[in-house]
């Protein structure tokens, strides 16, 4: 990924296909990665209301991952924002598009760690690799690279992007 021109409230990304392939396969994963809503409240309550709350946050976030979804595969297929150059693609966004790529990241990474089973990735450790978590482990991988582009990019660091 490389920045190429920054005005105002425009950027404009150059990625190599196998960055534009990577970037759209792990916006993709998130609708294959299994998504928990953890409960909460403790098992033992029995109250109705509290139950009923539950369920309405649920289904409210379910609503808001779909409106995202189908607010990144509309931002993605928009060939005024992202074009074929070459064998790579441009794409210019404004930052409100930056944020809603950085959402769908972040989304992903979330799910692939609660996948894992929510490890400590802080203190340097991670799972090691087999065919179970491997999808989990490189979608945090290239979401982490991704999201320290754009927030680089987005704080004005050319020297990080």
């Amino acid at each position: 990924m490389k920045l190429i021109s920054h005005e105002e409230n425009r950027f404009v990304l150059r990625l190599d296909k196998r960055e534009h392939d990577a970037l759209m396969a792990v916006l993709g994963l998130r609708a294959h990665l299994q998504r928990r809503n953890p409960s909460l409240m403790a098992d033992t309550i029995t109250d109705p209301r509290l139950k009923e709350a539950e369920s309405d946050l649920h289904t409210a976030l379910e609503e808001n991952r779909k409106s995202l979804s189908d607010s990144l595969t509309k931002l993605m297929e928009d060939p005024e924002k992202v074009s074929t150059q070459g064998r790579g693609k441009i794409l210019t966004l404004d930052i409100s598009e930056l944020d809603l790529i950085l959402q769908g990241l972040n989304d992903a990474r979330v799910t692939a760690w609660e996948s894992l089973g929510s490890p400590d990735l802080d203190d340097g450790r991670r799972p090691e690799v087999n065919d179970d978590n491997f999808l989990g482990l490189w979608t945090i991988q290239a979401t982490d690279l991704f999201q320290s582009f754009l927030l680089a990019i987005l704080r004005g660091d050319p020297e990080d992007s």
